[in-house]
């Protein structure tokens, strides 16, 4: 493919596009960056959401876990008293 430059009648009409480029190119980068900035705030807003979920999912498993073994406790317990 060949080159693709543009070609100018005048040396203000190549000022006037490649400023008008580097116009278009900084209100893109500007615009990217806003939405780097605002993925990157809603990411942490999910993380921090995420690891409060798996707390309290973390606190219900030791929760039931406990009373897993309370109940596991108390049949063990009865199954004695029966066989006594």
């Amino acid at each position: 493919m060949g080159d693709m430059s543009p070609e100018f009648a005048t040396k203000d009409e190549e000022i006037a596009f490649w400023k008008g480029l580097a116009q278009d190119l900084k209100i893109r980068l500007a615009e990217s960056r806003d939405e780097l900035d605002e993925f990157q705030e809603n990411s942490r807003e999910l993380e921090a959401e995420l690891e409060a979920q798996l707390e309290q999912q973390e606190a219900r498993v030791k929760e039931l876990t406990a009373r897993l073994a309370r109940v596991q406790t108390e049949n063990d317990q009865i199954k004695v008293a029966c066989q006594g």
